[in-house]
């Protein structure tokens, strides 16, 4: 029997649920979306139910969910996807899912999903950790043969258009969840797209990507042809063009007169979101940024001169920061404010399958406490850093426990698709 595939639909995990049901049901498979692990407890009473999750590290202080794994182990197939249970499968299996998918689902999933219909060994699929080990890896996904979103049910949003970063930053998840080889969606498929949006009534068109500014290009040097040459066909639809702001950003060295010039005459957005994450050359260095702060300067003076607002990315507590090179960044974060930009804060988080993650946070001194205070009261600087902060410790004390990267197995034999009906 055919089983249903139904997926939990959340706030921070909803695009990716979008992308992950436009899979499924383009794959031939009947898919659901669902706010409560509840009702694939109903559903799975009537049919064969395969449960998915796409699943962050922070998810693993979400105990209400956790409660609904145990509950639904045996009764439904769990498969969990996304950064977590790519950087942490062992982790992610002890939580009591069957199945944790590697990297890319587009593959993936619908073969997993065959596999449990067809009753063959699900364990074989490429791209799959399970209680006897890792299938293998796959191949990497042509983002033209996938719909970003399930546009037939109504269902949209931004459209990604970029995949897979080469710098490898050592505190981000992105080169080595979807690797260094960097994969763009065809200019006349995000038209496409665009245009289906567009159709729909929607006239504001936002995207997904780890640097607007390498559209078309290796990752590492822009190809600003390819660049002007979407934005020239998404203004020509006739809507409104969110390049280079949230849900996306720019990297610092990619924004220069010839790009900025682009971007003011195709983008809707008045801010320009900038990664920095340090004003310290020796800590840019040290987490594999790939750039100087001189570049972060310089990105920010080209950006106001022509009118846009650059909200530029900090990363407070990074592991082996002295306080020097805290007091250096928030000296850094001062003089970008006084140029016209404001400093967006984080707080770092280990997150498994990066460099860093079985590194501690570094402890903020009480003079950097009170100097981003400080900061953060002229408006100046903003972000939910206090959060990621707390967030941060408790991700560190799972990982000492054992619940996050687990130096042992602790799992359950997982026999496939649950019978119903």
């Amino acid at each position: 029997m055919k089983p249903l595939y139904v997926h939990l639909l959340r706030k921070d995990t909803k695009y990716s649920a979008y992308s992950v049901v436009a899979i499924v049901e383009s794959s031939g498979f009947e898919a659901t979306l669902v706010k409560d692990p509840a009702q694939a407890l109903e559903l799975a009473k009537k049919r064969p139910v395969v449960f998915g999750v796409s699943l962050m590290t922070t998810d693993l202080l979400d105990e209400n969910l956790l409660r609904w794994i145990k509950a639904l182990k045996g009764k439904a197939f769990l498969v969990a996807g996304g950064p977590h249970a790519t950087g942490d499968p062992w982790g992610t299996l002890n939580l009591g899912f069957d199945a944790a998918v590697h990297g890319e689902a587009e593959e993936t999933l619908p073969e997993l999903l065959r596999a449990l219909e067809e009753g063959s060994d699900w364990r074989r699929v490429k791209g799959v950790y399970s209680d006897e080990g890792f299938s293998g890896p796959r191949g990497l996904a042509d983002l033209d043969r996938y719909p970003p979103w399930p546009h037939w049910r109504g269902l949209v949003g931004p459209i990604e258009i970029t995949r897979g970063c080469p710098f490898a930053c050592s505190y981000c998840q992105t080169t080595f969840m979807f690797k260094a080889f960097v994969r763009h969606r065809s200019i006349e498929n995000v038209i496409k797209y665009a245009s289906i949006m567009r159709d729909m009534g929607l006239k504001d068109m936002r995207f997904i990507t780890p640097n607007a500014l390498s559209y078309g290009g290796d990752g590492r040097r822009p190809n600003l042809e390819a660049v002007e040459e979407l934005l020239a066909r998404l203004k020509k639809l006739g809507v409104r063009t969110f390049f280079g702001s949230f849900p996306s950003e720019v990297r610092p060295e990619f924004v220069n007169e010839e790009s900025i010039k682009i971007l003011k005459k195709y983008v809707s957005n008045k801010r320009l979101v900038i990664g920095a994450q340090s004003a310290s050359d020796a800590v840019l260095k040290r987490i594999h940024r790939g750039h100087a702060w001189e570049d972060v300067v310089n990105a920010v003076e080209v950006s106001v001169k022509h009118g846009f607002v650059p909200e530029v990315d900090f990363i407070l507590g990074l592991p082996g920061e002295s306080e020097e090179d805290m007091m250096e960044t928030l000296r850094g974060m001062r003089k970008l404010a006084s140029m016209g930009a404001r400093a967006h804060l984080h707080y770092f988080m280990p997150l498994p399958g990066t460099p860093l993650a079985y590194a501690d946070p570094t402890p903020l001194p009480e003079r950097v406490r009170k100097e981003v205070a400080k900061l953060v009261g002229e408006g100046k600087g903003w972000g939910q850093w206090l959060k990621q902060e707390e967030v941060s410790w408790k991700i560190v004390e799972l990982r000492r426990k054992g619940v996050i990267l687990p130096k042992r197995r602790a799992l359950i034999s997982s026999p496939g698709l649950p019978a119903r009906g």
